[in-house]
């Protein structure tokens, strides 16, 4: 498990919209960081709870992960 790669993902995404858009339509760009199966299924999904419950701090999901350039 990366909580790192996870948080760098959200951040990137949170500050680049169009990155955050990238991965929607070529989840395959999730291959370059460091990730499980699990972790890649729950930002792709964008399940929140499942990242959370993967181990990032609710803090950062709520300011990074929630913002609308992740929606």
């Amino acid at each position: 498990m990366s909580s790192e790669a996870i948080e760098q993902i959200l951040e990137r995404g949170a500050k680049d919209p169009s990155f955050a858009t990238a991965i929607r339509q070529d989840p395959s760009l999730l291959e370059q960081f460091d990730l499980t199966a699990d972790e890649r299924a729950a930002i792709l999904s964008r399940d929140v709870d499942q990242i959370e419950a993967l181990g990032m701090n609710e803090r950062v999901t709520k300011s990074l992960f929630r913002g609308k350039t992740w929606d």
